[in-house]
């Protein structure tokens, strides 16, 4: 489990790579899968703060008019 400050700048990195995600997957599909594929690897290895880092994540996406629904990021805590 990383630390919080570690977890904090993976956070960190991802949020500043997505626009560049968003850009080089301009089909939604494309995006959701190379979003998850960086996403949830954070939140499963977040462990006590992996609320915190679905916070994060669907903030950033809000960002960017993107929003995940009935997803594990949603939910850190569903099986």
């Amino acid at each position: 489990m990383p630390t919080l400050s570690e977890l904090e700048a993976r956070l960190d990195d991802l949020q500043n790579r997505l626009p560049s995600m968003i850009e080089q997957h301009p089909d939604p599909g494309a995006f959701w899968m190379a979003f998850i594929a960086e996403a949830d690897p954070i939140v499963e290895q977040a462990g006590a703060h992996a609320a915190l880092a679905s916070r994060r994540i669907q903030a950033m996406l809000a960002e960017h008019d993107r929003y995940l629904v009935d997803t594990q990021l949603d939910d850190p805590d569903a099986s």
